[in-house]
């Protein structure tokens, strides 16, 4: 039953390659969680569920039947810290570039990006949109910011 669950969420044109695989169900388990928990933690706890003889939704396992399992690779309190947040188009143009006489520019303001910019130990972050629109932001801290964000479109 549940295995049927994991073929509708995957996707049978995946590819072959077992850590595509691993990748695309985290994140489509973090995309349809409503509360959108980190998709590397809750795969931990998709695969309790899969092992167990619940009939009920995962979801619905994991906040009511399953709410007392705290998984040793990740516990409950790192499950629902680990959350993130989807920005929607509003917030997003903050972060969007785009590309002039071979700069990259925040279309909102139009000042020229630096990569130099922020301490040197931040990491910038480039995430380019299925509609091929590129957002950019330091990250300072681990899972903070733009890192735990998405950019649906």
């Amino acid at each position: 039953m549940h295995g049927n669950f994991t073929n509708k969420i995957v996707g049978k044109s995946l590819s072959k390659d077992e850590k595509a695989r691993k990748l695309a169900l985290q994140h489509w388990l973090e995309a349809i969680d409503l509360r959108h928990r980190y998709g590397h933690n809750m795969q931990f706890y998709y695969h309790a569920w899969l092992h167990c003889d619940s009939n009920q939704p995962v979801f619905y396992w994991l906040d009511i039947q399953g709410k007392e399992l705290n998984h040793e690779r990740c516990p409950r309190s790192k499950l629902y810290q680990q959350s993130i947040k989807y920005l929607g188009p509003t917030e997003r143009e903050a972060y969007e570039v785009v590309i002039e006489n071979s700069k990259l520019i925040y279309k909102q303001s139009g000042i020229a990006l630096d990569t130099k910019e922020g301490p040197p130990d931040a990491k910038r972050f480039f995430v380019l949109s299925v509609s091929k629109i590129m957002y950019t932001n330091i990250n300072k801290v681990p899972f903070q910011n733009f890192q735990n964000q998405r950019f649906p479109r």
